[in-house]
């Protein structure tokens, strides 16, 4: 598939062995293509973050920190 400046897609396949197979493939998957890009995104619908996964990451947090002050030399 080659997408040129003019907005011109060019799509080829030479895996069948006849001329006609290789358009019935191209065909294929241009409507398939076309198909993908009609379809819209779903809108994403944002979620809290439940509590107990907020003090999990907070207590993991403290754990990495006093790990990284022990390895500190004493003054």
């Amino acid at each position: 598939m080659i997408h040129h400046e003019e907005g011109i897609l060019i799509m080829t396949c030479q895996e069948e062995r006849y001329q006609h197979a290789n358009k019935e493939k191209v065909i294929h998957h241009f409507t398939q293509l076309i198909r993908e890009a009609c379809v819209e995104p779903k809108e994403r619908i944002s979620t809290n973050v439940p509590m107990a996964e907020r003090e999990a990451r907070i207590m993991d947090k403290k754990f990495t920190s006093t790990t990284k002050q022990l390895r500190q030399t004493p003054r």
